[in-house]
């Protein structure tokens, strides 16, 4: 949620890790607060692709091929249930429900690499904050927009994947 990781450095943590967990970034932690080496930040590499985070996916899932397809099942479930939820609470002018069903869909989407469709269901939540309840519609929109290019990426890596292993 917005501010948690402002919370927890300032209740004195070394360092706060959001999900998703990108292992490049995991990998760097211990020498980036190890007081013994400074951390020296490399020069990122440009991403393949902005829709879905596939070196990511290769790293984690090209030989689990079959759990990657699961996992996208429950997040296209939970995805469809919360934005029933979210529509809910438009109508009903509920603030916290909307931002609660985007912050879960946010996870959803990011935990298997879904990148824009990650920055959609942020930008959606953070709207729900200070937004006017007919224009979180359109951030609505944009997600879906994006989750519907995510799903056929995905789609697309898994069909790949599939290949590959013969």
């Amino acid at each position: 949620m917005p501010g948690d990781r402002e919370k927890c450095l300032a209740a004195g943590m070394n360092h706060y890790l959001a999900k998703p967990i990108n292992p490049d970034y995991l990998a760097k932690i211990p020498e980036k607060i190890s007081c013994r080496m400074p951390f020296r930040r490399t020069a990122d590499k440009p991403a393949e692709s902005t829709v879905l985070d596939v070196e990511h996916l290769k790293i984690i899932f090209s030989k689990k091929v079959e759990r990657l397809e699961k996992i996208m099942q429950v997040c296209q479930s939970t995805v469809e249930k919360q934005l029933s939820i979210a529509f809910a609470a438009i109508e009903q002018k509920n603030r916290e429900a909307f931002m609660a069903a985007f912050h879960t869909i946010k996870g959803s989407v990011g935990n298997p690499g879904g990148r824009e469709a990650m920055q959609a269901a942020e930008n959606a939540e953070r709207a729900g904050a200070d937004a006017d309840f007919s224009s979180l519609l359109e951030k609505v929109g944009h997600f879906t927009q994006s989750f519907d290019e995510f799903k056929a990426s995905l789609a697309s890596l898994i069909h790949e994947f599939k290949e590959k292993k013969g």
